[in-house]
């Protein structure tokens, strides 16, 4: 079974708004959780306690 990684799309053009207009805390906050993300495959993402 080929286990596929999640790829994130950033280019919505109002979440990078929305992203560009935290605080510095939580926009860090965000992106480390988006780094965690697209580091797992699918099924990984789906098991993931941290992330529902």
């Amino acid at each position: 079974m080929i286990m596929n990684k999640v790829l994130l799309d950033l280019n919505n053009p109002v979440f990078q708004q929305d992203l560009f207009a935290l605080p510095k805390p939580e926009s860090l906050a965000v992106l480390k959780t988006l780094k965690k993300i697209s580091q797992l495959t699918w099924q990984q993402l789906y098991e993931d306690q941290g992330l529902k």
